[in-house]
């Protein structure tokens, strides 16, 4: 502990006699304070290198500039999504949180060099929201804002200041999709807000649909009270149930955690490394399925990311479920803000601070979840989602495919009852048979 106060200590003294003038005496302090510790010797280097910078660059940076992309530079190298904030523009941020989000999930994509960076590329897109109605979808590379270049934007300052606004106002994007080498100038509509986090419908007798737009609160009690009152009914008895996961991202580990658990009677729900001090033990499952046995497919494509991929493995490694649809995101890192200062008076940054796995132990960030049966399904029109269709009755917007044009869908459902005529598995049994579930509801 000793050693590291003292080596802060010397690199402060250091930054002090680099970056504000001092006489010869100070300097030699510093050099003896300095010496022997690696630390301080990369710090030196790097204080050295802004003394340079500001004496000599044209474009005369202040200290603040110097300072900003110092750190800046220090995150990127950790993490390229790496942002940070001043204290204004967490002000700023701050005073968003009732205007209407556009339903998109980003990552930043770097460009050929440091210095630039083509845009953000889209991971996924939210039901009913006015990305998904005009058709944003995963792979598309949003490039420049309101003619601004979206690289030059934080995460935050992108997804709650740039793109949401007034109701009824648009916002002009430019966008690079698929193989299409011509960027495409769109509109993104403000103010249509975003579809229910979980809807449920039956597109065949006796099966039933969960579709989890958003892992968050409430959708466990949601999907529990439909699967009991499915199981509570006798014409027509329930088959079994599709999870559809497609274009889901973000949400909450809890829910993750709380939802699989619902269909679960034993089995590790979740993995997740940090560092932080509270850092989550291992949860097991709890004793009891609300489905009670019946068969469970899950629906994934690339438009699945983050807690939903964590979902999704932890179903099918539990043998609880057969994954269905194409390879999902990878992106099992999480990022949170962390404060500079005690509230946030220093401002704030945007880091890695959890990795997700299976339940199996394999990673999720990079590498994502291949699902048991590759199902691709191509866009009905190349300016939507593959669950979608353009609709011209509503102006032209994607609006979802209806079961009979669901091919990923139909197999989905083909798979449950491929599951029950081989016995496996039977009501009252977990998809891996043998396995007998008497309480059924969660006490």
């Amino acid at each position: 502990m000793t050693s590291k106060r003292s080596s802060s200590a010397a690199a402060l003294f250091l930054a002090a006699s680099l970056l504000v003038p001092c006489g010869p005496a100070s300097a030699q302090r510093a050099k003896e304070a300095a010496s022997g510790d690696a630390l301080t010797r990369h710090l030196e280097v790097m204080l050295r290198a802004m003394k340079i910078a500001r004496d000599w660059h044209v474009g005369r940076p202040g200290k603040p500039e110097l300072m900003a992309g110092a750190a800046r530079g220090m995150l990127h190298k950790l993490d390229p999504e790496a942002d940070l904030y001043t204290r204004a523009e967490l002000q700023r941020i701050g005073d968003t949180d009732s205007v209407p989000q556009v339903g998109l999930d980003v990552r930043r994509e770097q460009g050929p060099s440091r210095r630039s960076s083509p845009g953000y590329r889209v991971v996924s897109s939210r039901d009913g929201g006015p990305a998904a109605a005009i058709g944003l979808k995963a792979g598309d590379l949003i490039t420049r804002v309101r003619g601004r270049a979206a690289g030059d934007m934080s995460y935050h300052g992108l997804l709650r200041l740039e793109l949401p606004g007034a109701i009824g106002t648009d916002v002009d994007l430019t966008v690079e999709r698929g193989d299409n080498t011509e960027p495409e100038r769109i509109r993104l509509p403000r103010g249509m807000g975003i579809g229910e986090a979980v809807t449920v419908d039956e597109p065949e007798l006796g099966v039933l649909r969960v579709r989890i737009a958003a892992i968050e609160a409430p959708a466990t009690s949601r999907l529990t009270q439909q699967i009991e009152a499915a199981v509570a009914r006798s014409d027509p008895p329930l088959r079994g149930i599709v999870l559809d996961l497609r274009g889901t991202a973000g949400g909450s580990l809890a829910e993750v955690a709380s939802l699989a658990d619902a269909l679960l009677d034993s089995g590790l729900l979740l993995r997740e490394e940090t560092r932080l001090p509270s850092g989550p033990e291992p949860q097991e499952a709890r004793t009891g399925d609300v489905a009670q046995g019946r068969p469970v497919t899950v629906l994934v494509d690339a438009g699945t990311a983050g807690p939903a991929e964590a979902l999704a493995a932890a179903l099918r490694d539990n043998q609880r479920a057969r994954l269905v649809g194409e390879k999902t995101a990878g992106r099992g890192a999480l990022r949170t803000m962390r404060s500079l200062g005690r509230q946030g008076e220093k401002g704030a940054i945007r880091i890695i601070t959890a990795r997700l796995s299976t339940p199996g132990g394999k990673p999720i960030e990079g590498a994502g979840v291949t699902p048991d049966l590759v199902i691709s399904q191509a866009p009905a029109d190349a300016t939507c989602r593959s669950l979608d269709v353009r609709d011209p009755r509503q102006g032209g917007h994607c609006r979802r495919r209806n079961p009979a044009e669901d091919a990923q869908l139909q197999r989905a459902i083909a798979t449950l009852t491929d599951a029950v005529a081989a016995g496996t598995p039977a009501a009252g049994k977990d998809i891996a048979g043998g396995r007998q579930n008497s309480t059924g509801h969660r006490p």
